[in-house]
């Protein structure tokens, strides 16, 4: 639907319209500038530069108006309702979030309104303001005020949505993963990482309009009540291509120095782990693969999850990665420890899928293998460990944390907003909302013009079988942001 021409300034309490019979905006009176970028460059090597800050300040609009009345009075009464408008939006850190500053723009045939925050403002009056030319001043419908001016200071970015409101259906992104036929709203569930499951959920190009990135709220509901409180929530986020393979199953080893032998066990993925038991201090490679990278998702990263039946608390765990030439290792990540024998599953640190930096690829075909292996090296008091599978969390494009703070329950609602700066736990049975969690990472964004996906995955404390087998529904809005006004 096509907007009408609208100006509206407002502290959600009281609102200025500028296209009213009371404040007249003058032709070609309103204008509104770009913010300042601050951007700063590093050099990678001699000669070559990369952009590592590029921060923006805010914007100014102004608004050139008069204020109309029948009265005298009534002017000035105008006048000062714009000033405690402005006043109030100034003393926002103070009150409530309710009351941030907004502007609200559209102009004549627009799709959509474009709101920005505002910050501050100063109203600039005529300087002969006092005259009486000015003081006197009337037209055929009463007294005025012309040539004032309204600078604010708004947000570097507009918002396809009221700062007052909150993301509704009209702004739910459509999700697919093959759980279901095709890509909708309503919720996506998905599972852990292991074979058969299926632990992202993508959002296609095509729903995604705009240029500047989303806004990003994600909901999670877990689907039954069978499990151990999750620990942390691990979500990754990938452009396309992506991997082909996430598991890493300890029968499908690519040989080598693989001590320890293979189990059967219903409770481990593809129904097998490995076992090792050893004396004293041990250093050594306990599982190595061959990976088939495609070289579109070379110098791409990942964390990689360990996943045990049960740990060992006196080893540390990494992971290393080659390309083609068994040990000669390029990159290995920290060592970690489990917290406990019963962590089943171990995060660790993120590693850059080699070739980094060049593109190696102009100048021949790169060999599409590369070799991974999961170190461990114990101390005097380990004594083995049970090894399950391993899978990676794609995480190029981002990564979120959530860390739990007590258990939020099994089947509640759990909000990641940054949209109002929150993250929290809600019974939908009840309305009763509380913090059980907090987020790591900066909040995850979605980018208009891209396949992407995100990935999942919710670690807890039980070595039960169906840890791997934990479900959650997963949700997502996005609130679009424009770098000038929406389209």
């Amino acid at each position: 639907m096509a907007e009408l021409f609208t100006l509206l300034v407002t502290d959600n309490s009281e609102s200025i319209d500028f296209i009213s019979s009371t404040f007249k905006v003058a032709d070609g009176g309103f204008d509104i500038g770009t913010p300042e970028s601050v951007r700063e460059l590093t050099e990678i090597r001699p000669g070559f530069f990369r952009l590592v800050k590029n921060q923006k300040k805010y914007r100014t609009a102004t608004i050139t108006f008069a204020i109309h009345g029948a009265t005298r009075p009534a002017v000035l009464t105008s006048l000062a309702k714009l000033e405690r408008v402005i006043t109030s939006i100034e003393s926002q850190e103070y009150i409530t979030d309710t009351a941030r500053g907004q502007l609200a723009y559209a102009f004549e045939g627009a799709s959509q309104q474009t709101y920005f925050e505002a910050y501050a403002g100063d109203i600039v009056t005529p300087t002969n303001l006092l005259s009486v030319e000015v003081a006197h001043a009337q037209d055929g419908s009463g007294y005025y005020i012309p040539g004032l001016q309204l600078v604010l200071y708004l947000s570097p970015q507009g918002y396809g949505l009221s700062i007052y409101d909150e993301p509704g259906s009209g702004l739910e992104i459509p999700l697919y993963n093959p759980t279901v036929a095709s890509a909708q709203t309503g919720g996506v569930n998905v599972k852990n990482p292991g074979t058969g499951n299926y632990s992202y959920v993508q959002i296609d190009a095509d729903d995604v309009m705009g240029a500047q990135p989303y806004i990003t709220v994600i909901e999670l509901v877990g689907q039954s009540s069978g499990w151990s409180a999750w620990q942390r929530v691990y979500i990754g986020k990938q452009h396309y291509p992506y991997p082909s393979q996430l598991v890493f199953d300890d029968s499908d080893v690519a040989g080598g120095a693989d001590p320890g032998s293979v189990v059967s066990n219903v409770n481990a993925n593809d129904g097998q782990y490995r076992t090792n038991t050893y004396s004293g201090e041990y250093i050594g490679t306990f599982a190595d693969y061959t990976w088939a990278v495609p070289s579109g998702m070379r110098g791409m990263f990942y964390a990689f999850l360990v996943n045990y039946l049960a740990a060992e608390p006196n080893a540390q765990f990494a992971v290393g990665i080659d390309d083609y030439v068994r040990y000669g290792i390029r990159s290995i990540s920290e060592y970690v420890q489990p917290a406990s024998s019963t962590q089943r599953h171990l995060p660790i640190a993120p590693i850059q899928l080699p070739p980094v930096g060049l593109d190696v690829e102009d100048f021949g075909t790169l060999h599409e293998d590369l070799w991974i292996g999961v170190f461990t090296r114990a101390n005097s008091l380990a004594s083995g460990y049970s090894w399950d599978y391993m899978h990676l969390l794609p995480i190029s494009n981002g990564v979120r944390v959530w860390v739990r703070r007590r258990n939020p329950g099994h089947t509640v609602l759990n909000v990641d907003n940054p949209w109002r700066g929150l993250v929290y736990n809600k019974d939908t049975s009840t309305g009763k909302v509380w913090s059980g969690f907090y987020g790591m990472m900066p909040p995850l964004t979605i980018t208009p013009g891209k396949d992407q996906r995100f990935y999942f995955a919710f670690p807890g404390l039980s070595t039960s079988p169906d840890e791997r087998d934990r479900e959650f529904q997963v949700k997502i809005w996005g609130i679009p942001t424009f770098s000038t006004l929406a389209y």
